[in-house]
């Protein structure tokens, strides 16, 4: 009896981990289609609205890198060619507001294995109305390369064929919901909630999430004190790891003294099994405040008590006329594999679509000159300060971001900053004693313009992560120097140079490269 029980177990085992690989090969199907579908999405949405643009984009590059390694370690040089062609959407008005950025890289190696490879880059976030005031569909999705490990090989170039650290991600999220009022008492939201995050070529990554929310909350405007009610469940399963639940249950009280000032207080329950052999419920209680005095700043604060101790959530921001800057700060619980879920660091283009809202205040013609003017500049749109890894579990996560750009006629200087410690919950553990894993970084751009079409442009980042007792650190360090030329009305070429250093005691490496490249917009 008791071999036939074991027996029956490991079935029970086998079967699920297959239910596990069926769902991991889905999302990245899911993440195929979705990808297809956002492409097909302008017509639909031009249709209803007239505040959207659609265009076309063909990169090209050559880079010729030479890699020197510590003694010990092999040595070589590689010559990369890149095509990328793909599309860029964005929308703001109309059945389907957002944008949509994707690319499709196809890169050859003169040397190392693989000889050729297929990357691919997207970045959407999309709301569509289905019906008119009353049901919606919010859609992100999201394709990059990622670090499988914080103590492996980091690298600046994606493309490199050499670092088994790296690995593409895709992540895809929908969430339908119902949005309406009962009458003039409340306010009402019921929102389903799934999500995916496939990793190429490794499970280590591969998660699925499901659930939903109800919230009812009151209406009446200007109302010193007001009510909400919110109740949500989510249940996430991590291919390498395990499966989670949680449901939250929240009341909450809302005073508004002021038209600049917001105080919430709330209380409730929460259950789960998240660090524990079973469920379990927990007290939970909260503040936060909202001090908005004008459109150029905004202060958000808020704090909790959680069945893991004390979260956090906090945004200052502020917008000077040729200048802005935000900071922000987060702890909490992430039930995803993606890096950069928790604290969302802002893209250059976040950046500067922010602070020429002084210059362009209509969206769609606002999106096309920040693109034109990162362009110009030889910048990347959506480079950001990421750090972070894949996590194979649920982590506690604790992240700093700063961010601060300036914009004169000639001169643009940008800031990105960023402090993170994350910790494993439960039985899987990224360090072997269950330590926690803590980086920090920055990302320096200063560029100036040369003429009305040519800039030079000077970049430097580092990335750190700090040893602990049973794991070494290791440090990325990078300049780069670029000129930028505006060859035609929608041609951009540019030339740079790049060195970098890599301190790490396993594999260490010192790599310089030069780039052409050549960026055309239809």
């Amino acid at each position: 009896m008791t071999r036939r029980r074991q027996m029956k177990r490991s079935d029970a085992r086998s079967a699920r981990r297959h239910r596990r690989g069926q769902a991991a090969a889905a999302s990245a199907h899911a993440v195929a289609c979705v990808c297809a579908a956002l492409a097909a999405m302008p017509a639909f949405a031009q249709d209803g609205g007239r505040s959207s643009s659609f265009s076309t984009t063909l990169d090209t590059s050559l880079a010729y890198v030479d890699s020197r390694r510590d003694p010990g370690f092999i040595q070589g040089s590689d010559l990369t060619t890149e095509v990328r062609p793909g599309f860029r959407y964005a929308s703001r008005s109309g059945r389907v507001r957002g944008s949509v950025n994707y690319g499709l890289g196809l890169v050859f190696h003169s040397r190392g294995s693989p000889s050729s490879e297929a990357q691919h880059q997207l970045s959407a976030n999309l709301t569509g109305e289905l019906v008119e005031r009353r049901a919606f569909v919010d859609v992100t999705a999201s394709i990059s390369k990622q670090s499988l490990s914080a103590y492996g090989q980091q690298s600046i170039d994606s493309n490199r064929a050499d670092n088994a650290n790296l690995a593409e991600v895709g992540n895809l999220s929908i969430s339908p919901y119902l949005s309406g009022a009962i009458g003039d008492i409340a306010a009402y939201n019921l929102r389903l909630n799934a999500a995916a995050t496939n990793t190429r070529k490794s499970i280590a990554g591969d998660s699925t999430s499901t659930g939903g929310s109800f919230s009812l909350n009151s209406t009446r405007r200007g109302a010193l004190i007001g009510w909400g009610l919110n109740a949500s469940t989510t249940t996430t399963d991590f291919r390498a790891g395990t499966e989670s639940t949680s449901e939250r249950a929240i009341a909450s009280v809302n005073i508004t003294p002021d038209v600049d000032w917001a105080f919430t207080l709330r209380a409730g329950k929460e259950s789960t099994d998240i660090g524990a052999s079973q469920q379990q419920s927990y007290s939970t209680w909260g503040a936060s405040v909202r001090w908005q005095p004008s459109p150029r700043t905004t202060a958000d604060i808020g704090t909790d008590h959680r069945f893991f101790g004390r979260s956090h959530n906090v945004t200052l921001s502020h917008r000077f006329p040729l200048s802005s800057i935000r900071f922000s700060s987060a702890r909490d619980v992430t039930l995803s594999a993606n890096p950069n879920g928790l604290g969302q660091p802002q893209t250059l283009y976040q950046l500067f679509f922010d602070q020429f809202a002084s210059l362009e205040p209509d969206p769609i013609l606002r999106d096309q000159l920040v693109l034109t003017f990162l362009g110009g500049q030889g910048q990347d749109p959506n480079a950001t300060v990421g750090g972070g890894f894949i996590t194979p579990g649920a982590s506690l996560q604790q992240r700093h971001d700063f961010a601060w750009n300036y914009s004169a006629r000639r001169l643009t200087l940008a800031l990105q900053a960023f402090a993170n410690r994350s910790g494993q919950i439960g039985s899987t553990s990224v360090t072997p004693l269950g330590e926690d894993v803590r980086q920090r970084g920055y990302n320096s751009t200063l560029s100036y313009r040369l003429t009305p079409t040519a800039s030079f442009g000077i970049n430097g980042s580092r990335l750190m992560t700090k040893p602990t007792s049973v794991q070494s650190g290791t440090d990325l360090k990078s300049l780069s120097l670029s000129v930028t030329d505006q060859l035609g009305r929608r041609t951009t070429g540019a030339l740079s140079a790049r060195y970098s250093v890599f301190n790490s005691a396993t594999n260490p490496y010192r790599e310089s490269a030069v780039t052409a490249s050549l960026a055309m917009r239809f």
